[in-house]
């Protein structure tokens, strides 16, 4: 089955998904978050940072990306709040949501579909994009 992947009712759903792995982003019933290697680095060796642990950091850039809600027509063109740009610690981050199928092996045959995707919500600086 084709589907129309201009359809609203296709994009609300995808975008719901996205939102939810974003908000939730230890429910890995969605798919699952990764930092990029200079994200991880840079929250595990930075002194001047508090809370100094590295497990407080991550939870606290993962709280700024799950409030983020800036979306409009010019960084989400497509309506699918599958990317996007947030700060923490006076620095810039990105996230991008992308779609694979279960195996991982490709990319999903149907994004609004969580039977047959996994998300990989990747977390990073803009320099890395």
């Amino acid at each position: 089955m084709t589907r129309d992947l201009d359809d609203p009712a296709h994009k609300a759903r995808i975008r719901e998904l996205n939102d939810q792995l974003r908000q939730a982003p230890f429910d890995t019933s969605l798919g699952q978050v990764v930092l990029t290697t200079a994200v991880a680095d840079f929250l595990q060796s930075a002194p001047e940072l508090l809370p100094k642990e590295w497990l407080a950091r991550r939870l606290f850039l993962l709280r700024a990306l799950a409030a983020f809600d800036a979306f409009d027509e010019n960084n989400d063109p497509h309506q699918e709040h599958d990317f996007g740009f947030f700060e923490s610690w006076q620095r810039t981050f990105f996230f991008k949501i992308d779609y694979y199928d279960t195996a991982g092996r490709k990319g999903s045959s149907d994004p609004a579909n969580p039977a047959v995707t996994c998300r990989v919500l990747t977390v990073g600086f803009p320099e890395d994009y």
